[in-house]
């Protein structure tokens, strides 16, 4: 006979070894996760970026109102909020701006590991614990945007990783969502879309699984279930909606606006193809994020890359089946539908260098990992070994990383400005102009005390736009790294000069300080081309070997700015500021291709004139690619001229002259 005592007894021993088998795993994810994260804020990441400095939140923080309307409807709000709380606990310190964003990547990693464990239905899961530790110790990019105070794109990570795992619970017991986990899916996905616009991508794939699952089943749950996500949605929404209706619809102008509009357009095609041999391997690890060379070489990095990939595409093929088989919308084919939109929605709305900087496609993480460790599960000894391969190339990855970021941030523009607030709150200072990455650290080292703005001396992507006038006050401040500052800074100081005002200056750490002047300076009409002073007929020529003047596609030669046969732009610039008038603007060089050649501001949403030309004419010893009119009813600042050519083409400017007709 068997002896079921005995049997019983070795089975609750098996099953206590398998208990203390995953708990064990468990806390060794955990110290893991925690300690690369400690690893990177006191190395690769010890200091923080000036992108990472939320003005918003510092003002709540510091208690200023005064910038609190920075920037708050680029839809990074949940940033605000988390880094403002995390400031007023844990005070102004580089820990403080990584502690939400930790919080997030650590809380993804046990969402990681919750859903495998539910679609392999398996409680306490060692090999779903592989799939975490193969998320915690991921190569250095998602180590990086795990701690980056920006963009609102961790918590997208988070918030999707946070829906499936919602999703999966339900699956594993074969039921639907219940009212409040619908409710909760479509809060999430509104939040995360105001962090973020990509939610809108996940988002809707999620939104369209969850109504699904009710569809031909239960008409009158499928509408109940839309109601409450659209319910759910509005009041994660809601924030986002009352501060574009504060701020006139700001968010919805940026998005309008895009990003890089100077940047090269490769077409979908090209798009497509860069992100496949360098957007991907970047976010995967295999390319640094600003190289596209191979980690590991590329034989090996091609290796790696497609043997993970295959267990993600197999991941996907067996969630289709499964999906056919079962005549039902699945989990996986959520994650497999969000994948393939987060890449499509890169190839058809972005341009410029995004492929360089992988950002968008870090969501990608979610559905690869869960997608290729479905399909490894049962798999016999390959899915040990693959994801075992994985944690190797990502501990190698991650060592190379930080022994060449041993101290932080290499480059200047990330360092602190040791001494720099101190110097301005002792001379009473209160707001500085400057650029973004040094207004910024300026705001967050005197804990909001001293406001920054940006005017046309201190151009920048983003920021308080400020009044453009420079009160006794408040100062200017130029970074003495960047060449573009540094003439800048000699054109402030030379207007002054011109107009017979009189600052003080003080050099503290690479940084110019203007201060204390003799009066208020209106800006904008000291950073003029054309100064008052100026007769009509006065013409200012500006040479392409001019720092303001730029290209995209030219080399700089004793000739001027010559094409390199690729097209796109061989010039842009100069970025000046222009008053009311009329002005007729002259391009000199030479051609003998077709080009267009235009006028704008906006970053290039405006355009003032434009016109194309067939080749360059002589007139009078001098080589001409056109004549461009122009007639300004307000200021303008930034403003272009733009030279965009051709493939195979033969193009050279020399120069570009403003003259002011009237």
């Amino acid at each position: 006979m068997v002896d079921m005592a005995a049997m019983n007894s070795v089975i609750r021993n098996r099953l206590n070894v398998r208990d203390a088998r995953f708990w064990l795993g468990v806390l060794i994810v955990v110290v893991l996760a925690v300690a690369i994260k400690m690893v990177y804020v006191r190395t690769a990441e010890s200091l923080y970026s000036a992108e990472e400095l939320p003005l918003a939140a510092i003002s709540v923080a510091g208690g200023d109102g005064r910038i609190t309307d920075i920037a708050v409807t680029r839809l990074y709000g949940t940033s605000n909020l988390t880094t403002a709380a995390s400031l007023k606990v844990l005070g102004f310190d580089a820990m403080a701006l990584k502690a939400p964003n930790m919080l997030f990547g650590l809380l993804t990693i046990v969402l990681i590991y919750l859903s495998v464990a539910n679609l392999i239905k398996e409680e306490k899961s060692l090999y779903a614990l592989w799939v975490a530790t193969a998320f915690a110790l991921g190569p250095p990019i998602i180590q990086i945007w795990s701690l980056k105070n920006r963009g609102g794109f961790i918590e997208n990570i988070f918030g999707f990783a946070l829906c499936i795992w919602i999703c999966s619970r339900a699956q594993r017991t074969e039921r639907r969502l219940a009212p409040i986990e619908i409710l909760i899916v479509g809060l999430v996905i509104g939040v995360c879309i105001w962090s973020q616009p990509i939610g809108i991508v996940w988002g809707s794939v999620m939104m369209a699984f969850v109504a699904l699952t009710f569809l031909g089943k239960d008409l009158k749950g499928f509408l109940l279930a839309v109601l409450l996500l659209l319910f759910g949605l509005s009041l994660g929404l809601m924030p986002l909606l009352q501060l574009n209706l504060l701020f006139d619809f700001r968010t919805l102008k940026t998005i309008e606006g895009g990003e890089l509009v100077n940047g090269a357009d490769l077409g979908m095609a090209n798009r497509a193809l860069a992100l496949i041999k360098g957007g991907v391997p970047r976010v995967l690890g295999l390319k640094e994020q600003w190289s596209d060379g191979w980690v590991v070489g590329t034989t090996t990095g091609w290796l790696l890359y497609i043997s993970f990939m295959l267990a993600v595409i197999a991941g996907g093929m067996q969630a289709m089946a499964a999906c056919f088989r079962k005549r039902a919308v699945t989990v996986e084919i959520a994650l497999l539908t969000s994948a393939a939109l987060v890449l499509v929605a890169n190839v058809v709305s972005s341009w410029g260098n995004f492929q360089l900087e992988p950002r968008r496609l870090l969501l990608l993480y979610v559905p690869f990992f869960i997608l290729a460790g479905r399909f490894l599960y049962g798999r016999g000894a390959i899915g040990p070994f693959l994801l075992a391969l994985w944690l190797m190339f990502s501990c190698y990855a991650n060592i190379s990383y930080i022994s060449k970021h041993k101290h932080g941030y290499s480059n200047s523009m990330f360092i602190k400005l040791n001494g720099v607030a101190e110097f301005l709150k002792s001379q009473n200072v209160v707001g500085v102009y400057a650029n973004v990455w040094t207004g910024s650290r300026v705001t967050f080292e005197s804990k909001g005390a001293i406001v920054w703005f940006r005017s046309d001396y201190t151009p920048s992507s983003y920021g308080y736009l400020g009044d453009t006038v420079l009160l006794k006050d408040e100062a200017m401040l130029f970074n003495n790294n960047m060449p573009a500052e540094v003439g800048l800074r000699d054109k402030f100081l030379a207007d002054l000069k011109k107009q017979g005002d009189v600052c003080m200056t003080r050099e503290i750490q690479d940084v110019s300080i203007v201060y204390g002047c003799n009066r208020e300076i209106e800006l904008r009409s000291l950073s003029y081309l054309f100064s008052n002073s100026q007769p009509v007929g006065t013409e200012i020529y500006i040479g392409s070997d001019d720092q303001r003047i730029k290209t995209q596609q030219g080399e700089k030669k004793d000739s001027g700015l010559v094409s390199n046969g690729k097209s796109g732009y061989l010039a842009y610039g100069p970025y000046i500021s222009l008053g009311p008038g009329k002005y007729e603007i002259t391009l000199y060089g030479t051609s003998t291709t077709p080009a267009t050649l235009d006028v704008c501001h906006a970053h290039g949403r405006k355009i003032l004139a434009s016109k194309d030309v067939q080749e360059s004419v002589d007139l009078g010893g001098k080589s001409i690619l056109g004549r461009l009119d122009i007639d300004i009813a307000i200021p303008v600042s930034n403003l272009e001229v733009r030279v965009r050519v051709g493939e195979g083409s033969d193009t050279a400017v020399e120069g570009i002259a403003f003259k002011r007709v009237d």
